[in-house]
């Protein structure tokens, strides 16, 4: 495969049913950041959507996280509520 050489941005569109806002709360737990699709949208479209963006030569490290949020979006995108402040880093334990 071709390998960017610098920074980018990739938009992906996954299947319907997947809830990328979900996925983005999935991908936090690995320490990946991706922006749901629905941020992009006013009227809440694009929510099986997702935007990635590199700002750094791609990397082993780069293709890690790819296949993570792959594996992420495959699995499903079930977070329970009452984890999300402890995802986003708001409890210390």
């Amino acid at each position: 495969p071709i390998c960017p050489g610098g920074g980018f941005v990739l938009w992906v569109e996954f299947p319907e049913g997947i809830d990328t806002l979900e996925l983005h709360y999935r991908a936090l737990e690995h320490k990946i950041s991706l922006a749901p699709g629905v941020m992009f949208s006013p009227s809440k479209k694009y929510q099986n959507c997702v935007r990635l963006s590199f700002g750094q030569k791609w990397s082993e490290t780069t293709q890690r996280a790819i296949e993570t949020v792959g594996k992420l979006a495959s699995q499903g995108t079930y977070v329970p509520c009452h984890k999300f402040p402890e995802i986003l880093g708001l409890v210390r334990g």
